[in-house]
């Protein structure tokens, strides 16, 4: 189970060192999906969009650049417990069938946001 993040889809300017390792997590799970798979071992990745937060908040800049180019589909940033339960599932019994996947927490952007529909997960 992995944090990684949009950015690896499609990066947002002056970021592209983390959108580099957010693109090389979501293939390290995908990877490690199909290599360990077949052992019931599972590889999922998690994907925030913008969640609230002191380090969101403090960069004025990036977060107005955010709201511009990767506009959600509900309105505001998530919060924290939005991607803890995105984690909790994914850990839980109840993905038991999910694996190699990543799992969008970005409040509709990737259906927003026409790049993300370029890259398809998976």
């Amino acid at each position: 189970m992995l944090i990684s993040g949009r950015g690896g889809i499609e990066p947002p300017p002056n970021h592209f060192p983390g959108a580099s390792v957010n693109a090389a997590l979501d293939l390290l799970v995908q990877g490690l999906g199909r290599r360990y798979g077949p052992q019931g071992l599972r590889s999922n990745a998690v994907d925030p969009g913008p969640i609230e937060s002191p380090r969101l908040n403090s960069l004025s800049s990036v977060t107005e650049e955010l709201t511009r180019s990767r506009r959600t589909a509900l309105p505001g940033p998530g919060r924290p417990r939005d991607v803890a339960d995105a984690v909790a599932y994914l850990l839980s019994g109840e993905a038991a069938f999910v694996n190699g996947t990543r799992l969008y927490v970005d409040g509709g952007a990737n259906l927003t946001d026409p790049a993300a529909s370029r890259h398809p997960p998976g």
